[in-house]
């Protein structure tokens, strides 16, 4: 955890990516391919609030996790997220193919611009 002085900027404002663990409730055999091809591809267009948006650019990272516990398959992204531009998890699923409704969604951590310190929460 970051201590955050009063005199700083609103948060919302320093903030630049979100973190995020998700928990697949269905089994995907083809999800490497799958995570592969959403990287490779230069646009990936969805829909937000009736208009085409570009999500990839949002997209800086994504990797599947292995889990010898549950044998759930998960994957950890890190998602831009700023005052003008950001992605949500449920998004990328969605562009994956993948119902948003069959996974779990845990945030990890926010990064905050100020000295390339993280949150957790």
């Amino acid at each position: 955890l970051t201590k955050v002085e009063f005199n700083q900027p609103p948060m919302q404002s320093i903030l630049l990516a979100s973190e995020f663990q998700i928990t697949l409730l269905d089994h995907y055999p083809d999800l490497t391919l799958c995570v592969e091809n959403l990287l490779q591809k230069p646009t990936l267009l969805i829909e937000r609030k009736g208009k085409p948006w570009d999500l990839r650019p949002l997209i800086i990272s994504i990797e599947i996790l292995p889990d010898e516990v549950t044998r759930l398959q998960q994957l950890h992204t890190l998602l831009k997220t700023n005052p003008t531009e950001h992605a949500r998890p449920d998004q990328l699923l969605q562009a994956m193919g993948i119902p948003p409704e069959r996974a779990l969604f845990h945030r990890l951590r926010l990064h905050f611009r100020d000295n390339g310190s993280t949150a957790e929460r």
